[in-house]
Parts: C-alpha cells; structure tokens; sequence
C-alpha cells in the first residue's frame, strides 16, 4: 500500500502540478539555458493566485554592444503569465519585483499575489546564459565583472538550472506543455491564415479569396533592429500586387523579451478580392534558435489574421489558386558589374507584374532595374529602395514585387549592378530566391496570348548618327539635316568621375549653339567600372542643320581601357536615333568634314597669356595710341556665379578696372562644366593698360581635377585686333609710365609678389589698401630689398587710416625716395575679407585692395 503511495506521488510530481488547499498547483522547474518551459491553467472563476519563482537578473542597468538585444528588464532566468485568448501579458518577473536570494550571485526571487479574472492562461519559465557586459557608473567596462563572468564557470549554471521556479498555487485546471501547444494550434487554426512555426531563414505565403467585404483582426510578432526590420509579414492585393498591409517600425510595439521583439495588433478591412499573407525570416533569431530573449509569445512568431465576428462572414473566405504567370522577359542571375540592356513590343494594353531582386542600402540601390518607353526615353517604373522591402539574408538584399499596366508600345528593361555581392559572388548573406538577382517581367492578364508580345533590339531602329567605338585622344564629328522638327533618342556611353572626361555633345551647326551635352549629372552607372556613364535622353529638335561630336581623353577608351570595361564597350561613342520607327526618313546623314584643329583667331593676336598652372598671377602691359577695338578670347574655371582662375584689364594709370571676366558673361568651355569660355570684342580709348590672369590652386593647365575643355592649350587669356599699328607692348622688364609695380584685388590667403629694378635714385609713393584692427593688420604689404632681403618699408596699424566701410577696412599712403636696387613689392592676406569675398562692407574703392608702387613726377 505504501508503495502505491508513493508511485501516486511520483506520477503527481513529474507532471507540473501540485494540489493546494483544494485547488491544483502548476510548476515549472529545472530549466536549462536556451530553452522555454511552458505549461497553461485555468481560473473558472476570478481569483487571486499565489506565485513563487525564482530566477536570475542583475540588480543594475546592463548595456549590451547592441541595445535590441537587451532585455529592458534586466533578467536571463525569469517567468511570465499570458492570457492565452487575447495574448496579452498579464505578470512576469523583473529586477524591481524580485529580490536577491540563493546560493549564487544574481539570483532573484519573487513571492506574491496576482488577482486575475476567469479564463486560460500560459506560463512560460525561461532561461538564458548572460551575454552581458557589465559597466561600472563611469559608463566603463568593470573589469571586476568581467572576472566574475569567467570565474562562475559550470557550477554557476547548474545552481540556476537547481534553482530555477515558477509554482502558481490556486487555479482550477492545469495543462501540459503538450496541452498548451494544442490549444495554440486550435486558435491558429480558427484564424483565416496564420503563418507560425517558422524557422530562420524561412519565407511562407498563403493565399484567399474574399467573396465579400470583412473586417480583420491582425496579430503579428516578429523582429526589429535599428528601425530595420527583419522578421516580418505583409499582405498583398493580388490581383493589382498592391501591399494592403505591412510590418513597419514604426507602428510595431515591445513584444517581450528581448528589445528587437516587436508585435502588431490592429484592424483591417478588406474588400472583397484575391489576396496573399507574406512572412519572411532572416538567418536567426526564430522559433527554436533565439539568440537572444525570446517574446513573450514565442508559438505566435509570425503573422495570423482573424475575422471578427459580426463584421466577418466565415463562409466568404476561400483558397485563392493564383494561375500561372507567362513570362514577358526575364534578366535574371546578373553578376558583378554588368550593363544589361533587353527589348519586348506588345501589341495591346497588359498588366504585367515585375519582380526585382537586387541591393540597396541608405535608401539607394546599387543593383537594380528600370522600364523605359523605347521611343519616346520615359522611363516607366524603376527599382527605387522605396519600392522595395528586404529579400531575406543580409539587409541590404532588396526585393520589389508590384503591379502596372503597360500600354501597346516598345520597352526597353535595364538592369545594372555594381562590382560587388551579385549572384553567385555574395559579399554578405545571399537573399532568399537568389537565382532571381535580377528583374523579370510577368503577364498579370488571364487573356493574355504570347503573340501580343514580340522582342525588340537596336536593329529595328537605325542610327540617324553613330560615332562608336572611339579610342584615346579623338575628337570626332558628324553632321545632319532635317527638313521638318524631329524627336531623337540620344545614346551616350563615355567616362567620368563628378565631370565627364569622354563624352558627346550637339551643335547647331550655323551658329555653334549647344543644344545638348552629356553631362555626368544626368548619366547613371553603365556597368564595369564605376567611371563607366550611360546616358539616354530624348530630345526635340527644329528643322536645320546639326552637329554631334564625341570627344575623349588620353586614357580608359575603347580599345585601351585602364579599368573595367563597359559590358558593351563596342558602343563607347554617342548614337542618335530617330524617335520611332520609320521617323528617321526625315532626317539625312551628311558627309563628314575633316575635324578642324583649334579654331584660330581672325585677328592677330598680340598679347597671350596662357597655358596657365596652379597658383598663378601673370600680367602683360601695353598701350593704345588711339581707341581700338580688341577682341578677348578667354577660358577658365567658375561654377555658381563665381570666377577662379579668370582676366581682367585696368587702366594702369588711375588704377580703374575697364574689363573684367564675369561668370554670366561666359558658356562652358567643354569638359568640366566650370570649364567656362568667353569670347568678346571691347573698345578702350587711347591710354596705357595691363591685362592680368589669375588661377587658384586647382584645376588649370597641366593639373587638371576634372574633365579638362575642349581647348586646354588656350586657358588663360589671348587679346587680337585688326588694328595692330595703335598697339605698344611694353617687355616684361619695362613698366608703363608711374607704375613700378602693383598687387591688387587678392583673394584669401595669398601672398602676392612683384619685382622692379631702379638705376637712380627714385622718388615713388606706396598707395595699399587692407585689413586691421586693434593694433594689428591681416590683410597688407612691405617692400623689401630683394638682395639682402632687408624690409625696407611695412604697412603698419599706426601708418593707417579708415578706408570706408567696415571699420577694419584700412588705407595707407607713403612717399619716400628709394636708392638704386633691386626690390621686391609683397601683400598677404589671410582666410577672410578680401576683394570680392568680404565679410563685412568694403571699403569706398574696393578695386584698390592690394598695393601700388609708382613713381613720383619724371
């Protein structure tokens, strides 16, 4: 008798369930790290329960490398009560509500009540090795802890697994986690879809037809890091493939455990029609391989829809059989660096479907595709990182799936990628449906026939012009006519980095007038190297005569690349095509012209200051007899209304600018567009002048940062005229009359200089113009003895005056009679406030800024 005692005992034990006072008792013991005890009872009546457990925590706030991975409550051994109907937490453990106790550190206890209505619940014990650095108050890793974490070894774990509890005395029934999992599974079953039992790296879908409106109740769990999320659901409209419904960030709230554990609740109402329930999950973190806290209700992991009675008919819902799709055009199984470019005609309006997978990341895609009308260059859908959610694997593989209708008319599909993780040749996690890398084009109609869809290619449309396969160093041309206004589609394959090094361009042959020109800001990656630009642009254009050029530089052309070649390096050039078919009758080739060296001035010239480097000021004077019209042909460097390296012209005997190279006075010059070009005819009356460059520190002869112009060997400044009998220029060592030397109109931080030689004594006058204040000058010059190096006279505080303007604005002028010698005139200015940048008023005569020595009478 007593061992039957004993057996009853032993069965009761093994169980769970305990009696108490004439209701039953659930336990939950021994857990092991990594998993999840789960057991379930029921309160036929509201009441108040007693729990007991006891689990692992620390008693202060641990950081972890990654916030999501962080329980916000603190515990890796603790217990918690669902509501098994709505899903709803209704107790679990935490640092504030448990205590220190036990034979080990970091154990917690809890003893206490709970009042809860009547109905089913969940209990769930669990337990996980810490993975946590501790940091001291410092916000500093404590090496204390850390030697405690390695110091606790198997005998720390195994007290915790001795001691791990959760007992709730006073319910009616109890259940077994076999039971519990049951009771799951009749509610997910209850559901319209439910999507649960997923594991990492997992995609599912089902699909339902609707016959008539519902409404819907959605309960989701799924994961969230960073505001990314990478498990999760959506649902589709089928027929339109329009997402109705999706798992975002921004709508999803704590779901226990772990922070990166989120939930979704909400309503939806649906119209009748065919629909799809999506789920995807990445590498881990799922039911089964957690690697971190799990949520509070890990069997509902994924998404389930559920009608809600009385605004739902049960009776209206039935399995959706989604019929086959025939393919229109698929590029799929794109690697690294490739350019790929496919046609297709339909004959009438279709609704397709495109399906996309490639890599984006920082809301920009790197390997994607796009749909282009093929005659008219309207592009009609492209793969933007909008339109696209996460593909499975790493984060950045991205995936667009959606529906339009594509009226009767030619298409051209692209797709491109970069020179890294592309099919088979992943850098990261490869996607889920990797063979689809790549975009593919399906027929949504059910009428579809396949003979309403034809492929399309170059060769049914000819060339009005083709200048390919250009090599290194070319300039080409070619002309044509048309009698009546066209359209063309413009192909242009060339290289450039921020500004185009090879490249094409369009002239209207009578005047020269640019109607178009490739630049790099309206070019995409044409696959290869990243220098490689592809653009394709429709442009309307007048009746008359045109010129397309294409122009390249010394190196990385077709023939002789000094990087990865385009996929299709055999249309490096430019092209030109008629609109539509049949179109290009109107216009007609003409025969091509010798291309001309660079074009050469009309009139002679007789100053030229040009091939001009780096950091340079040059100067050339001359005198006019009598008024003379000059022509300026000048090129240099400007972007937003700005010159830097740029000419001007003053009177040298009052020191008045009579000309000066403005940016809205020039056109680009070719290349680069701060490559800017003028060409102008000015009148000056008789008296002495000088011509003045300037260059900056970048960008100019011999040393370009961009594409260079189509003329580099004239940067600088060349001045012609008819009449060169009125025209005296002065050598390099002689000097109009008064002037020795002058430095005006500096830019920030310069240091300017300027040599002159006297053989008599000399009486001159020192005019400047600067910056200082409170004792000190920034912005001012000395002259100095340019043998022994000794400064003969400085432009001091004390030797100042106001200039007008800002109070810091500051004038000097000094007479003396300098000795026979060789000297040297200098002005420096430093980082702000100098002619044409000034960061407070100017002074009175702003184009004086700099330093002046003339001589005094004869």
């Amino acid at each position: 008798m007593k061992s039957a005692y004993y057996l009853a005992c032993l069965l009761l034990f093994s169980t769970g369930f305990l009696m108490a006072q004439g209701h039953v008792s659930l336990e939950l013991t021994r857990v092991r790290f990594d998993e999840i005890k789960v057991g379930g009872f029921d309160l036929r009546q509201p009441r108040t329960i007693r729990i007991d457990a006891v689990g692992g925590g620390y008693d202060n706030v641990a950081k972890k490398y990654n916030e999501g991975f962080h329980d916000r409550f603190n515990m890796f051994v603790y217990a918690w009560i669902l509501n098994a109907e709505s899903r709803e937490l209704v107790w679990r453990m935490t640092i504030d509500n448990t205590q220190k106790t036990g034979p080990v550190e970091l154990m917690r206890a809890f003893t206490g009540d709970l009042n809860l209505p009547a109905g089913r619940y969940e209990a769930y014990l669990y337990a996980r090795r810490p993975r946590t650095i501790i940091f001291d108050e410092g916000g500093l890793p404590s090496i204390k802890e850390i030697l405690k974490r390695l110091l606790r070894g198997d005998e720390w774990e195994e007290a915790f697994k001795e001691e791990s509890l959760l007992r709730i005395s006073g319910v009616d029934e109890v259940y077994s986690n076999a039971e519990v999992l049951q009771q799951q599974r009749d509610i997910q079953s209850r559901a319209v879809v439910a999507i649960n039992d997923l594991t990492s790296s997992d995609s599912r879908e089902k699909r339902f037809t609707l016959s008539r409106p519902g409404e819907f109740q959605i309960y989701a769990v799924g994961e969230v890091l960073d505001n990314q999320v990478y498990d999760y659901g959506w649902i589709l409209e089928e027929d339109r493939r329009q997402k109705v419904w999706e798992m975002s960030s921004d709508k999803s709230v704590y779901a226990g455990g772990a922070n990166k554990n989120q939930q979704w609740r909400t309503t939806l109402a649906l119209p009748a029609g065919n629909y799809s329930v999506h789920y995807m999950t990445d590498g881990s973190h799922a039911p089964g391989d957690w690697n971190a806290n799990p949520p509070y209700d890990p069997a509902f992991w994924g998404v389930m829809l559920t009608g809600i009675p009385g605004k739902f008919d049960p009776g209206s819902v039935a399995e959706y059989q989604k019929p086959a799709q025939p393919r229109l055009l698929e590029i799929t199984g794109v690697g690294n660096q490739r350019y790929i470019q496919e046609g297709f005609t339909l004959s009438r309006q279709t609704t397709v479907r495109i399906y996309a997978l490639g890599e984006g990341s920082g809301r920009r895609m790197v390997d994607y595709g796009w749909i282009e009308n093929a005659y008219t260059g309207e592009k009609i859908w492209e793969m933007t990182y909008d339109r696209t959610r996460h593909a499975g694997g790493a984060d950045k593989n991205r995936m667009a799936d959606e529906t339009i209708v594509l009226a009767p008319g030619a298409y051209w599909v692209y797709y491109v990628s970069d020179d890294s993780h592309a099919y088979r040749d992943w850098n990261a996690a490869a996607p889920r449906d990797p063979g689809a890398w790549g975009i593919t084009i399906y027929a949504e109609d059910p009428n579809f026939d396949r003979t309403e869809v034809r492929r399309f290619d170059e060769a049914q449309n000819q060339p009005v012009v083709a200048l390919t396969r250009i090599g290194d160093d070319e300039l080409v041309k070619q002309s044509f006519t048309i009698a009546h206004p066209a359209a063309f589609r413009i192909v242009a394959l060339g290289e450039g980095r921020y500004n185009m090094a090879d490249y094409g361009w369009i002239e209207e042959s009578s005047s020269g007038r640019k109607v178009w020109e490739m630049r790099y800001a309206k070019t995409r990656h044409a696959g290869g190297s990243r220098k490689n630009r592809l653009t394709e642009e429709v442009i309307t254009l007048p009746a008359g005569t045109y010129t397309v050029y294409f122009r390249t530089d010394g190196s990385h052309a077709y023939g002789d690349w000094n990087a990865d070649a385009p996929p299709h390096p055999e249309r490096w050039g430019i092209t030109v095509y008629p609109l539509a078919p049949g179109s290009g009758e109107h216009a007609r080739t003409l025969p091509a012209v010798p291309l001309a060296p660079t074009p050469a001035l009309q009139a002679k010239p007789f100053i030229t200051l040009t091939h001009i480097g780096d950091d340079e000021l040059v100067h050339k004077r001359f005198s006019l007899s009598r008024e003379t019209p000059l022509r300026i042909l000048a090129l240099g460097e400007g972007e937003e209304d700005e010159m830097y390296d740029y000419a001007w012209i003053d009177n040298t005997r009052d020191g008045r600018r009579v000309w000066e190279m403005h940016y809205r006075d020039t056109r680009p010059a070719g290349g680069a567009d701060k490559n800017r070009r003028l060409e102008q005819t000015i009148v000056l009356p008789p008296g002495e002048y000088a011509v003045f460059y300037r260059s900056d520190d970048s960008h100019s002869f011999g040393d370009w940062n961009a594409s260079p112009p189509r003329q580099p060997d004239m940067w600088g400044i060349t001045l012609s005229a008819d009449d060169p009998g009125s025209i005296q220029v002065y050598r390099d060592d002689a000097a109009p009359e008064g002037q020795l030397c002058s430095l005006l109109r500096p830019g920030n931080d310069a240091h300017m200089k300027c040599n002159f030689d006297l053989t008599r004594p000399t009486p001159v006058r020192i005019d400047a113009l600067g910056e200082g204040s409170d004792g000190e000058m920034y912005d001012y010059g000395w002259l100095e003895d340019r043998r022994s190096g000794e400064k003969i006279w400085e432009m001091t505080y004390d030797l100042t005056r106001p200039a007008g303007g800002a109070s810091k604005n500051r004038s000097a002028t000094f007479s003396f009679t300098l000795a026979p010698g060789s000297y040297t005139l200098h002005y420096v200015t430093d980082g702000s406030h100098t002619y044409r940048k000034w960061n407070s008023a100017p002074p009175t005569s702003p184009e004086k800024y700099g330093i002046t020595v003339s001589k005094l009478g004869n």
